[in-house]
């Protein structure tokens, strides 16, 4: 039996692009689980929600975190910002 989800090598399904562009425009909050967020293009997902949306990582250790050196290639600055002066949408679980 295998779950509904993504294994790290595994290519993410053809309707995810199409999705990101559709569905997250209108996220009210983001909640990212159990990752490392050093793949692309999953870790960008963090910057394509609105800036009202609360974002929240639930995870053992930080990842994603704002100007990281851990950071995959083309993340960008749009990680998690919950130890920035001014966050107003960042937890860390």
């Amino acid at each position: 039996v295998k779950p509904d989800i993504t294994f790290f090598g595994e290519a993410i399904a053809s309707e995810c692009p199409s999705m990101v562009f559709e569905d997250f425009p209108y996220c009210d909050l983001l909640i990212v689980m159990g990752t490392s967020l050093r793949v692309m293009p999953f870790a960008g997902l963090v910057g394509k929600v609105p800036l009202s949306a609360p974002r929240v990582l639930v995870n053992n250790a930080p990842a994603g975190v704002y100007e990281s050196p851990d950071n995959p290639d083309g993340f960008g600055n749009f990680g998690f910002m919950w130890d920035q002066p001014g966050n107003y949408r960042d937890l860390f679980l």
